[in-house]
């Protein structure tokens, strides 16, 4: 999946709220910087695009940037 809309659709507001959890907020460039760790981390892995995998994660926003990662 695509995600660059998403991106886009945030650039012009990297500071505001992407998420909110536990009374905490994160921002959109929060967000993207931990979907570049993600896809990091991924690739060290071997994981490429487009791969079928599983997310076994909690509701957190870091596994939020894994899913779009």
């Amino acid at each position: 999946m695509n995600i660059d809309f998403l991106k886009a659709a945030s650039a012009e507001q990297p500071d505001s709220d992407a998420l909110v959890w536990q009374d905490q907020a994160y921002s959109y460039a929060w967000l993207w910087n931990e979907v570049d760790t993600c896809v990091e981390a991924l690739d060290e892995q071997g994981i490429e695009a487009g791969s079928i995998v599983s997310l076994e994660a909690d509701f957190s926003p870091r596994s939020v940037a894994m899913l779009l990662a």
